[in-house]
């Protein structure tokens, strides 16, 4: 019987919640995860560096892996002195204007969620390291719903021998590899119903211009497959949560020792460009 991948299904029976959304969005191994997020997107496509064990395991399975804190997803983007309190609550108070309390508390749940997940699967997990192949199974988060495969598995004792059996990694994974499934309930299109549906309870301009981004990333990401589009996704979550809709030094700075991630300002929201607070160097002081 086909094993299963437990710990890197981030969606379970589906409910319209916040919690599931964002297990589900980015989880990519996706969008998460993931988001986790995907190996080879069909069963004919090679796994280039799977994983082994004396049994069968599951390519998606392995621990995080803990690394330098202050190494962010890297894109080539360069982060911002970040605003302080008062700052951030004049940008928030002009972001989250003419919405009702109980959308607004929504949509912090979900950013909030969403940000947590991806950041502890970019920074201190293999996300990256996945997504950066275009082949990889984790992409199948955000190709369909319902069973769908993330990886491979292969014995230890195949995967010693792969070299002189003179076989392609296609062929190779068609006669040794064992598929590893996960359930999915919300695939890109899932996603971007759910974006648009949240843009529709935004009433500034700026704050709606940042879900137009975050639309477009995902769409993009389905598309090419681009590792750099699930980073952008994560720098537009990471200020939203963080810089906007929280405060990040004060509202978790008290309970982490590291405090480098929360301090990590992008400068990639809307809502501060071309205000008083912004420049091309950083912020104003």
């Amino acid at each position: 019987m086909l094993k299963r991948s437990p710990a890197r299904t981030f969606s379970r029976k589906m409910q319209y919640t916040t919690t599931h959304f964002t297990r589900n969005l980015f989880c990519f191994s996706l969008l998460v995860a993931a988001c986790t997020l995907f190996t080879g997107c069909s069963k004919k496509s090679a796994d280039p560096n799977p994983k082994v064990s004396s049994e069968k395991i599951d390519t998606t399975q392995d621990e995080l892996k803990q690394k330098d804190a202050n190494t962010a997803p890297s894109s080539g983007q360069k982060s911002f002195q970040q605003p302080d309190k008062n700052t951030v609550l004049s940008i928030r108070s002009a972001a989250l204007a003419g919405m009702d309390s109980k959308d607004v508390e929504r949509l912090k749940t979900i950013i909030c969620n969403a940000n947590l997940r991806l950041e502890a699967l970019l920074i201190f997990g293999d996300l990256q390291d996945h997504l950066t192949d275009p082949n990889d199974g984790y992409w199948n988060y955000l190709e369909q719903t319902g069973e769908i495969i993330t990886g491979y598995s292969y014995k230890t004792e195949d995967w010693e021998k792969k070299d002189s059996l003179g076989l392609t990694d296609e062929e190779f994974q068609q006669q040794y590899g064992e598929p590893v499934y996960a359930h999915n309930d919300y695939d890109a299109k899932a996603i971007l119903r759910l974006l648009e549906e949240l843009k529709l309870s935004i009433y500034n301009d700026a704050f709606s211009q940042d879900f137009d981004i975050l639309i477009e990333l995902v769409q993009k990401a389905k598309e090419t497959h681009d590792v750099n589009c699930v980073i952008n996704i994560y720098r537009i979550l990471h200020d939203m949560d963080y810089y906007l809709l929280r405060y990040g030094p004060e509202d978790l700075g008290k309970y982490v020792q590291d405090k480098s991630t929360i301090l990590k300002f992008y400068g990639v929201l809307e809502d501060y460009k071309g205000t008083e607070y912004y420049n091309e160097e950083g912020f104003l002081s």
